[in-house]
């Protein structure tokens, strides 16, 4: 079975330079894991539970999106 996809990729700050492309809730993931470079609010903490929850097939990918981009524009 493929991972689940987001409807429409997420583009997100990376450090100072570029973007990075967040296609799965499993590329949300690392992001939020690896370069994650904003505070660790609840909302922060509320998408990484949501992708790893989405990765695991708990909740859809599209619940996963809304929390990051939540936490992104905060």
């Amino acid at each position: 079975m493929a991972p689940a996809s987001f409807s429409d990729p997420v583009f997100l700050k990376l450090h100072h330079a570029g973007s990075f492309r967040a296609r799965t809730p499993g590329e949300a993931f690392e992001y939020l894991e690896q370069h994650w470079s904003g505070p660790r609010t609840a909302h922060y903490r509320q998408a990484k539970v949501l992708c790893r929850a989405a990765v695991d097939g708990i909740v859809n990918a599209e619940t996963a999106r809304v929390a990051l981009i939540d936490a992104a524009e905060r």
